[in-house]
């Protein structure tokens, strides 16, 4: 079992941003909205069985995952499986 943590962070205006521990403080993988300035408010501890390959990971779904799990008050989500991003195919 692979663990990775989470940070979302809120902005104004329903605007939030989500990166992983470890990552530079405002450095984002994805966000929403737009603010001046973001302040974490959440970390979530994701568990899944691989360690996925981060270059490949949809960050957007797993930001709005994480919005989710904050509003569910939920911290810790198990099993999951990490969104990836679709590449077209000529």
């Amino acid at each position: 079992m692979h663990s990775t943590t989470v940070h979302l962070h809120e902005g104004d205006a329903d605007s939030w941003a989500i990166n992983l521990a470890g990552d530079l403080a405002e450095s984002h993988r994805a966000h929403k909205g737009f603010s001046d300035g973001f302040k974490m408010v959440w970390s979530l501890e994701i568990q899944s069985a691989d360690q996925p390959d981060y270059s490949k990971v949809d960050w957007d779904a797993v930001l709005e995952r994480a919005i989710y799990a904050y509003d569910m008050n939920d911290p810790l989500l198990t099993e999951f499986e990490w969104p990836l991003k679709t590449v077209a195919r000529k």
